[in-house]
């Protein structure tokens, strides 16, 4: 699968179907600071994402 990170660097990660938030805390990303897209589709994080799928994740801003 192709992970697109906030900052727009790209990764690629092969492997078996895996839940999203797996691959998050892998990436030592908190799932609570992104949102995700899978394909162009917003998903939560406990969807289990493959090898064809594109991940984009989005940071959230925080603010007043």
């Amino acid at each position: 699968m192709k992970l697109i990170l906030p900052d727009r660097t790209e990764r690629v990660i092969a492997g078996r179907p895996v839940p999203l938030d797996q691959i998050l805390l892998a990436e030592g990303i908190n799932p609570h600071e992104v949102i995700v897209s899978r394909n162009g589709m917003l998903i939560p994080e406990d969807t289990v994402v493959g090898d064809d799928d594109e991940i984009r994740l989005i940071r959230i801003a925080h603010g007043g």
